[in-house]
């Protein structure tokens, strides 16, 4: 429908009027339109959708051998069709993602059969002409790809196949939003033009469709992934020459062919998963495709976090680190045994260096030592297989029990050896391990030394007190 045409419904709504066209195509034409109020004017897209689009559509239905009357009906129950489908779309206004319907009017043609159907919709820019001014990176492909998945998992939950996804049909709103428009009008003027289920734009066509065979969602996903691979090869679709060599009208016919036939996609220059999602949203095989929006929409998420990532230099956190809990053998603190717990790891290990060690977030096992100045008892004791010395720290009794043998308490101080900071004379290694300590070995040199010369002493005493007897003897057999 022309401007003028479309102007003797004028003023639409009470109150809009047409200012220029935007665009036009085989189902109809698009129109902005503006109001004004207190100073204020407010601006509107209107889509104009003549039923027929033509009247030769009229002619070939009568000589088929249908009469006006038949004609009528058969057109009333395609505008019937379209306002349900509108009717659904306006439930869905509001969402980000998909082009809002703000009013829909039907008005019957004057001397001729059919009706003109006159839709408002909020005013957006096709995502062509956006693409044109803002030269896109890659992230702004994967992105719009995001956004129109999420309009067709909106068109899954009302059970709508949009079969005609292309970039005349995405639009992009101030905030930057892609949307998606045109829902089921290519499914509803299918019985407008008598065309076979062989509908949409064929540049973008899935295979099954283009045959005529039975189809589902996935086409929809399928002429998205074809949307995809053009803004990432320079506005070209696949098969075609390379940019910037000229193309040919048989060039698009073979293209065409190689696509419809089921030939794999050439891979471009790009991140290589989202090559690979494309390719799969692109395979002949409709069970090989994605089955719905949502799992397509996820993997591109995830390109475009990449990609964000990467640009940005940040790290993505696939995991958070857990505090674990471990139990921790007992030490002593300051000659007081401490109860074996649970501490929170990990901390790294500090040497002992006095008995007064300060308990710090841990609790570490020390093994038993020598003590300097200590009795012992005969008494079972516990003991460490494998004992380490401690500067001024008593032995701590766990791990393993050992009989232990009485021995003497001396009087004079063990001697240890400043160097080694161990005892002279150690028990051996044989001894130890034999679970066995005799009394001998538990004798140091010096205590050997000390008895010899106790004995000694006595020995000198007692031969003292034989002498003085004998002196005494003597004395007194020369008195008497």
């Amino acid at each position: 429908m022309d401007i003028e045409y479309c102007r003797q419904y004028e003023p639409f709504w009470g109150s809009w009027y047409i200012t220029k066209l935007l665009g036009e195509g085989g189902y109809g034409s698009v129109f902005e339109i503006e109001k004004k109020e207190f100073d204020h004017t407010y601006k509107a897209a209107l889509k104009a959708i003549s039923v027929p689009p033509n009247q030769s559509d009229v002619h070939e239905m009568k000589s088929d051998g249908m009469d006006d009357e038949s004609v009528t009906t058969y057109y009333r129950e395609v505008v019937k069709d379209m306002m349900r489908e509108f009717t659904i779309m306006s439930e869905m206004k509001g969402e980000s993602n998909i082009v809002s319907i703000e009013d829909v009017s039907t008005c019957e043609k004057k001397n001729e059969i059919g009706w003109d159907i006159f839709v408002r919709m909020e005013l957006l820019t096709p995502v062509g002409k956006y693409f044109e001014e803002n030269h896109p990176e890659e992230k702004d492909i994967v992105r719009m790809g995001i956004d129109v998945c999420k309009a067709l998992e909106l068109c899954e939950s009302h059970n709508i196949l949009h079969r005609d996804i292309k970039p005349a049909n995405i639009f992009v709103s101030t905030s930057g939003h892609f949307k998606l428009g045109d829902f089921g009008v290519s499914k509803i003027v299918e019985r407008n033009t008598g065309a076979s289920t062989k509908v949409g734009t064929i540049g973008y066509m899935a295979p099954e469709v283009y045959r005529g065979g039975k189809y589902g969602n996935t086409v929809d996903l399928y002429s998205l992934g074809l949307v995809l691979y053009r803004f990432l090869n320079h506005g070209r679709l696949p098969f075609l020459p390379d940019f910037p060599n000229q193309i040919t009208p048989q060039d698009k016919e073979n293209a065409r062919m190689r696509r419809v036939k089921g030939d794999p996609l050439p891979p471009l220059g790009i991140n290589n998963k989202l090559m690979s999602i494309i390719q799969k949203a692109c395979s002949k095989d409709p069970f090989i495709r994605y089955q719905n929006a949502s799992d397509m929409r996820k993997e591109l998420e995830t390109v475009y976090n990449s990609i964000q990532n990467k640009n940005t230099g940040s790290i993505s956190r696939d995991y958070l680190h857990e505090e674990k809990t471990l139990p921790i053998a007992p030490k002593q603190v300051n000659n007081m045994p401490q109860t074996a717990e649970e501490k929170t790891l990990p901390i790294t290990p500090r040497p002992v260096n006095t008995a007064s060690q300060t308990v710090e977030d841990k609790t570490l096992p020390i093994t038993p030592k020598p003590a300097n100045n200590v009795s012992q008892t005969a008494e079972e004791k516990t003991l460490s297989i494998t004992p380490r010395p401690v500067n001024n720290a008593s032995q701590a009794a766990e791990e393993k029990t050992l009989p232990v043998m009485p021995q003497p308490v001396m009087n004079q101080p063990q001697h240890i050896s400043n160097q080694e900071n161990v005892i002279q004379n150690p028990v051996s290694t044989q001894q130890q391990n034999s679970g066995f300590i005799s009394d001998a070995s538990l004798v140091t040199t010096d205590q050997k030394s000390a008895s010899k010369r106790k004995l000694g002493i006595a020995l000198g005493a007692v031969a003292a007190i034989v002498a003085v007897m004998v002196l005494i003897g003597i004395v007194a057999g020369v008195m008497f």
